[in-house]
């Protein structure tokens, strides 16, 4: 149990298992590579966006990076100053700059490649609970942001190249717990325990809409949806009427300003809490359309990865939630249906017998509340 990352493919998937971090193939289940990460606890973990580096953190204060194929160490460096450790990490979509997130309220960034501090941004005051890098811009890479939540309900907006804050984004009254981004329309997403989901316009840096949850929020997922392209293209049509009527001057930024406002309108978002029920909302109208369908013996989520590539059917998505119980679940993105579960922890197995050889299916007992079926083939898992 601990901190749970996936590759950009969703081929592979990292988690914390006491010292070590085990390599997961996400279509089997099966352990592909087990890291010694040689750390006292592991708090944080990255997989890099190309999947051939993992970052770890931990209570040592130290931050050491490892090669995913031959599983060794290949730098590592001081967290902070005295007895500072990170808390968060992430890296940028080039892989080239780590960013971590510190007990001493600090958020650091480091050169992943040779492994010195490129800034040091002091702002917050309380703990760093999410980061979240924004996409590299192409004309120049410099002007890269980061993003970065606390247990204040504070979210900074960080200038990389000035090395200053360009804005402080105050809705929550709880922990920031989780940041997605959606580029195209500049729109940054938060979830925080104060069970509301914050929508905002980057180019504004102003709240557009709070959607009251109900669900103490550990994570979310930003989803586009495939309705409401007709009424997109009918609304864009009374801008250009508008246009005609006018005159041209503003009407081609009349014209963008109602795409981008139409397009983060129909945005969806995957929430998952302590409720234990995966919700798909409406970022426009805060409308729930999606449920996670009813199941015995429901326990709260701690992490929900955002949406990965599904290894095994081309052009599908998969959500890969966390349960308190480090039960690992995998849903279909669109009918938060669950394909397959992951058991990473069984505490005390009290009985062990085969349900049936064809196939061979296994039922465990264990002290807690569900019985355990695993496919001895697929290595997945029903909780009953």
């Amino acid at each position: 149990g601990g901190p749970l990352t996936a590759s950009r493919d969703g081929s592979r998937l990292a988690c914390k298992c006491a010292g070590e971090v085990k390599l997961l193939d996400a279509a089997t289940g099966a352990i592909v590579a087990t890291i010694a990460a040689d750390a006292e606890d592991i708090t944080a973990l990255a997989l890099s966006p190309n999947g051939q580096e993992l970052v770890t953190a931990g209570r040592d204060m130290m931050v050491k990076t490892w090669d995913v194929q031959t599983q060794k160490k290949i730098r590592s460096w001081k967290s902070g100053h005295g007895n500072s450790f990170v808390q968060q990490l992430a890296y940028d979509e080039t892989g080239t700059l780590v960013a971590g997130g510190c007990s001493d309220a600090m958020v650091r960034v480091w050169d992943a490649g040779r492994g010195f501090a490129t800034h040091s941004l002091s702002g917050h005051n309380a703990l760093i609970t999410s980061l979240a890098f924004g996409p590299t811009p192409r004309s120049d890479p410099n002007k890269l942001i980061l993003y970065s939540g606390a247990d204040d309900g504070e979210v900074r907006v960080w200038a990389l190249a000035s090395k200053t804050c360009k804005g402080v984004l105050k809705g929550h009254d709880s922990a920031v717990t989780t940041l997605a981004l959606h580029h195209e329309t500049q729109t940054l997403v938060t979830g925080g325990r104060d069970r509301v989901v914050g929508v905002w316009d980057l180019d504004t840096m102003c709240i557009v809409n709070s959607l009251p949850i109900y669900d103490v929020i550990e994570g979310l997922a930003i989803m586009e949806a495939a309705a409401g392209a007709a009424d997109d293209d009918a609304a864009l049509e009374k801008v250009k009427k508008r246009k005609k009527g006018k005159g041209v001057q503003g009407g081609a930024g009349a014209e963008q300003q109602a795409r981008g406002n139409m397009q983060r309108a129909d945005l969806e978002v995957v929430t998952a809490g302590a409720n234990g029920q995966l919700k798909r909302w409406l970022v426009g109208s805060g409308k729930c359309v999606v449920s996670e369908p009813e199941r015995a013996g429901t326990v709260g989520y701690m992490a929900l990865l955002h949406a990965v590539a599904r290894p095994d059917v081309a052009q599908e998505a998969l959500l890969v939630a966390v349960t308190i119980e480090h039960t690992l679940l995998f849903f279909h993105a669109n009918t938060l249906e669950i394909q397959k579960q992951m058991v990473g922890y069984n505490d005390e197995v009290v009985d062990v017998a085969f349900a049936c050889t064809e196939p061979a299916i296994l039922a465990v007992c264990t002290n807690s509340d569900h019985l355990r079926l695993f496919d001895t083939t697929s290595q997945s898992c029903r909780l009953l």
